[in-house]
């Protein structure tokens, strides 16, 4: 198996809005709006990980993001390294 129920998955500064981050392409220089299509995708990706969400038994961490979500644990950037230096 691939993954364990006992394994955690941390989705770290995903943000799923409309602010595509200058990191996250080459030819960018500072942050953007996004463009329909990527405002889309990003949509679906928040689906696709709730729809997830209830097939797996892991937790679901989303670690120094805005995102907010009932449906998985949010976690700063500090949690997160208290919990990986355990």
């Amino acid at each position: 198996a691939l993954l364990l129920p006992k394994h955690k998955l941390y989705l770290i500064g995903m943000d799923f809005k409309r602010i595509v981050g200058k990191y996250s392409k080459l030819e960018y220089t500072k942050n953007q709006e996004a463009n329909p299509i990527k405002l889309k995708k990003l949509q679906y990706a928040v689906k696709l990980i709730e729809w997830l969400r209830d097939k797996i038994k892991n937790e679901i961490y989303i670690v120094n993001s805005d995102f907010v979500s009932r449906k998985f644990i949010n976690l700063s950037i500090r949690e997160f390294e208290e919990i990986i230096s355990v």
